[in-house]
C-alpha cells in the first residue's frame, strides 16, 4: 500500500481521470502533471471475481508503483481483462513501460 501522502484523494482522482492516457496488452494508465507523485490502482469485478485476485493484484501493481512513481505526476492504473492471471514479471515490465509512456510525453 502507497503511503498516505503519495494516495490520491477523490477530487485528484476524478482531475487525474480526465487527463491524458497509456495502454498496454493488460493495464491502462491516466496521467496528469500535478505538484506531487501521487498514485492508485483500480481493479474492477470484470477482471477478477474474487475479492482476493482484486487484492492481490492490486498489491502487485502498488509495489511497482511504489518504486517507479515518476516525479510531479499524478497516476491512475486501470487494470484491463487478462491481468489477473499473468506473471509479477510481465506486470512489472508493463507498468514501467506505461509510466516512461507518462514521463516522455
Amino acid at each position: 500500500m502507497l503511503p498516505q501522502a503519495k494516495r490520491l484523494t477523490r477530487d485528484d482522482f476524478t482531475q487525474v481521470t480526465k487527463g491524458k492516457r497509456a495502454i498496454t496488452g493488460h493495464f491502462s494508465l491516466s496521467y496528469k502533471q500535478s505538484p506531487f507523485s501521487k498514485g492508485a490502482v483500480v481493479v474492477s469485478k470484470k477482471v477478477a471475481k474474487k475479492a482476493t485476485e482484486r487484492h492481490l493484484l492490486k498489491r502487485r501493481v502498488l509495489s511497482v508503483l511504489s518504486k517507479d512513481m515518476p516525479p510531479k505526476t499524478a497516476v491512475i492504473v486501470y487494470a484491463r481483462a487478462g491481468s489477473a492471471t499473468i506473471p509479477f514479471s510481465t506486470i512489472k515490465t508493463e507498468i514501467t513501460e506505461l509510466l516512461t509512456k507518462a514521463v516522455l510525453r
